[in-house]
């Protein structure tokens, strides 16, 4: 693909790997935002049960609601942006076959 295009082969495999690491460092960075979502979501679920209790105001029942919905923003934002960098980690490689290939 990029040797096609005239780039020198050695710079094209250099922006071929640099591309391929820095997805896979966001793809990892997803997956770590995936667990804190859930996490997130359970720590709502908990402050409902919570709010239930005399000792703590009624607003606790709120503020359980809010934190959910928290966790279900941050588990869809990054479920998209893993299956975007899941993707494009895939053609990556099938350009690194390509290169290979044309070698």
């Amino acid at each position: 693909g990029l040797i096609k295009k005239r780039i020198d082969p050695d710079y094209a495999y250099f922006i071929i790997d640099e591309l391929e690491n820095k997805a896979k460092s966001i793809l990892d960075d997803t997956d770590t935002n995936i667990i804190v979502g859930y996490i997130t979501i359970i720590c709502g679920v908990v402050l409902i049960f919570l709010s239930r209790s005399e000792t703590l105001p009624k607003a606790t029942l709120f503020y359980g609601i809010a934190i959910i919905l928290a966790g279900i923003i941050v588990l869809y934002r990054n479920t998209v942006t893993k299956s975007k960098f899941t993707k494009i980690i895939q053609n990556i490689k099938a350009e690194k076959e390509d290169e290979l290939l044309e070698k």
